[in-house]
């Protein structure tokens, strides 16, 4: 149960954008279909396996590597899918190539009640990615490589709260809203 399938780019995975090298528990993990993959655990497959971007299966709950309105948009499923993951050791504090970590996604989405756990649990606030974008600048609009400019206004506030340094990272090398303030 640790096959993958076919590497392709783009989306074609259930709108998973990180499909190359992903395996059947990851896509599961990115559906947030936990009763899959208590199965696919249960037939032996390894939660720790990551994609070619090393994004791995909490990374892929999280919405990180999914268009805005692609499979889940639940944050109730999507949490579900993390705490199972959470309990089977899958790591929060990993991050992509690209630099991106579990807090890239919901500060996008405006998932903030899936942020306060991810935090909890030990996600870093401060990570910058490769385009100069923190999880402070995600959700605060600036960035979104993932569908829309999204202003989450809410889930700044909690990166702040924990500590997001919001001097970090560097808005204007970002694909979205790289304009003179």
């Amino acid at each position: 149960m640790t096959a993958r399938p076919p590497g392709y780019g783009g989306t074609g995975t259930g709108g998973y954008n990180d499909a190359v090298g992903a395996t059947a528990f990851v896509v599961a993990a990115n559906a947030a279909d936990v009763e899959m993959m208590r199965i696919l655990l249960a037939a032996g497959a390894d939660p720790h396996l990551v994609t070619k971007t090393n994004s791995n299966a909490l990374l892929a709950a999280t919405g990180l590597s999914r268009g805005i309105g692609e499979i889940v948009d639940d944050e109730d499923r999507a949490i579900a899918a993390v705490k199972f993951l959470l309990e089977a050791g899958v790591d929060v504090r990993a991050v992509t190539t690209y630099n991106e970590n579990a807090l890239f996604g919901p500060g996008y989405r405006g998932w903030n009640r899936m942020l306060e756990l991810l935090i909890e649990k030990g996600a870093d606030v401060n990570v910058v990615n490769k385009a100069g974008v923190t999880p402070y600048l995600a959700a605060s609009g600036f960035g979104d490589r993932l569908g829309g400019v999204l202003y989450n206004k809410a889930g700044a506030e909690i990166l702040l709260k924990h500590g997001a340094d919001p001097k970090l990272g560097h808005p204007c090398q970002a694909q979205n809203r790289c304009r003179p303030e």
